[in-house]
């Protein structure tokens, strides 16, 4: 579908959505767990449905009506099969090593753009503790072919600055192994914030993991236990809506945790460095429109933020520099170019330097055709900058934003953002 969108004035609050990558770890604890586990307020968006069908595939039974119910495989080994994860990253790089506990061979593939995503730093991993498994086509590249027969266990090294995705899985699984496992890092832990939620969930259904700096130590044939998990509202998501307050009115989200383990959390702390008006409570935020600053930022624990960030950094005075961009490149697009090509399209003046973005600012944004690549966080980021712009941003393939954010356009909508759907094809708004 396609979105037009105008110049426009926020006000109002709003919940913001379920935590997507809390609600990807609450359902595979739940699978890995003895007994039922509920989940009251998933989000459920492309991702986490790629997720659930992964977990029913593995022999979880779960039920959807609103809340989430898994009854989980306790002691019993997963199923095998072929695993469709759609584009959602998480959903292939975490059942990457929970297919190897399995007994058979399981097929993990999904859509073009995940084809692109480098998996072989996990599956040296993975084979390092007696996992057989390899690339399809021998590029590195998936599909992935897992013959499972479960994990041994043993050590491994692995560098932390390619995905914190990879530690997520390698923990997950490491604690259905049969002996104990060690992975040690051989370069920064980047992400970090991630794989502190990948052990907080683990931590909540029983299973434990020894670590310091740069290794982790996983005991062996650990036992999960079914929970009952209430998911926190997602910083990743509710930054959007609080950039459109800190750039067009005033935005209240209610529904996140202040001291969150989410690294995204971090967004309203930038967004008061750069001068807007926030307002932080127990459980939510107001943000509201002030003159804004450039600053510097390193994101390399804060990823997904680089698109919307670069959005509120055009109209900041003065210069802004986002540190330690590279990983972007292998995400849902790369998303260094997506970011530069899109928002350039609407006046952003940014630019690749090193491993840096540097956005110059305030600059007078203008409407413009933006194709997002299939990105989601560059279709949102595109979205708020179109509420700043004059004219209007037409922005296309607008479906892509259910991936983490199924309902992101009615709630703009709700605050205040001038949009219309002007075009269907095929897809859900």
């Amino acid at each position: 579908m396609k979105v037009r969108v105008k110049r426009s004035s926020a006000t109002g609050w709003h919940h913001a959505p379920p935590s997507n990558s809390l609600t990807h770890r609450a359902i595979v604890c739940g699978m890995l767990a003895e007994g039922k586990t509920h989940i009251p307020n998933p989000l459920i968006c492309d991702d986490t449905k790629a997720t659930i069908d992964a977990a029913r595939l593995l022999g979880a039974r779960i039920h959807l009506n609103g809340h989430l119910s898994i009854e989980g495989l306790g002691n019993s080994a997963p199923s095998s099969g072929i695993i469709y994860c759609g584009s959602s990253g998480t959903t292939f790089r975490l059942f990457v090593g929970l297919a190897s506990l399995a007994d058979g061979v399981s097929l993990l593939l999904g859509d073009p753009s995940l084809h692109q995503r480098p998996i072989s730093d996990l599956v040296r991993s993975l084979n390092d503790w007696g996992a057989n498994i390899h690339s399809v086509n021998g590029d590195a590249l998936p599909p992935i072919e897992v013959r499972g027969d479960g994990l041994e266990g043993g050590s491994t090294l692995i560098r932390g600055d390619i995905s914190s995705q990879f530690i997520s899985s390698l923990l997950m699984a490491g604690s259905k192994a049969r002996n104990e496992c060690e992975v040690v890092l051989t370069s920064r832990l980047e992400s970090k914030p991630y794989v502190l939620m990948t052990l907080k969930l683990m931590r909540m259904f029983g299973a434990y993991v020894h670590h310091s700096s740069d290794r982790f130590i996983i005991p062996g044939s650990q036992r999960y236990h079914a929970q009952t998990i209430h998911i926190e509202g997602d910083h990743s998501s509710a930054a959007f809506l609080e950039a459109f307050g800190a750039l067009t009115g005033s935005v209240g989200v209610i529904g996140l945790h202040e001291a969150s383990v989410q690294g995204d959390s971090k967004f309203v702390r930038l967004l008061r460095e750069m001068g807007a008006s926030v307002e932080c409570y127990q459980k939510g935020v107001i943000v509201r429109k002030r003159p804004l600053q450039g600053i510097t930022v390193d994101v390399s624990d804060i990823p997904d933020l680089v698109p919307i960030l670069a959005v509120v950094a055009s109209q900041a005075d003065g210069t802004t520099v986002l540190k330690n961009v590279r990983r972007l490149k292998l995400k849902e697009s790369d998303r260094i170019q997506t970011t530069i090509s899109e928002l350039s399209k609407m006046n952003v003046d940014i630019a690749h330097e090193q491993d840096s973005l540097r956005i110059e600012g305030p600059t007078r944004l203008h409407g413009a055709s933006v194709n997002p690549h299939n990105d989601h966080r560059i279709a949102m980021a595109a979205f708020v900058a179109g509420t700043v712009a004059e004219g209007t941003t037409t922005i296309d393939c607008f479906e892509c934003s259910t991936k983490s954010y199924p309902s992101f356009m009615r709630d703009m909508l709700t605050l205040g953002a001038r949009a219309t759907l002007i075009q269907r094809s095929g897809y859900a708004s």
